[in-house]
């Protein structure tokens, strides 16, 4: 792990994680067995239900253009909101890191997506191509949509 930051600007500098994608579906593995590990509750149950409900619903969102998504906020965990959310969106939530990193648990569907990207490499993976994965790998699991994806908007 390492330190960095502007102790200038701020006396909390940041504390990145680095891990690797599999280490990440293990995180998402936990949360989605809602803090059990092999049998053995390793993080409360209640803590873990916790973190991943809606805190900041997606109504009160700020900036005011995010209330135009599918998001509401958790504790750090980005959860899924809103009229747009359905099937197996339903209790959904996704961690989102830097350049495109994310960890997305669907517990309706029983599926944990782990995403890594690089940026010493100059890789980084937009939102729309995170989107896109999500609707390929649904497809390939045969995951079935009652009605569209929460990200999908009118006349696309």
């Amino acid at each position: 792990q390492r330190k960095s930051g502007n102790l200038s600007v701020s006396r909390n500098p940041a504390y990145h994680f680095w891990l690797s994608t599999r280490d990440m579906a293990r995180i998402g593995h936990l949360m989605l067995n809602e803090g059990a590990w092999d049998g053995e509750q390793v993080i409360s149950q209640q803590w873990a239900r916790r973190i991943v409900s809606v805190v900041t619903p997606l109504e009160e969102m700020n900036p005011p253009r995010r209330r135009d998504g599918h998001f509401g906020y958790g504790y750090m965990w980005w959860v899924f909101d809103g009229p747009r959310v359905s099937g197996p969106f339903e209790g959904a939530y996704t961690g989102s890191g830097a350049v495109g990193q994310w960890i997305s648990v669907f517990p309706a569907v029983d599926l944990v997506i782990a995403h890594k990207t690089k940026s010493a490499y100059g890789r980084s993976t937009s939102t729309r191509a995170w989107q896109r994965l999500v609707e390929l790998l649904f497809e390939a699991h045969g995951v079935e949509m009652a009605g569209p994806y929460p990200w999908a908007r009118e006349g696309r």
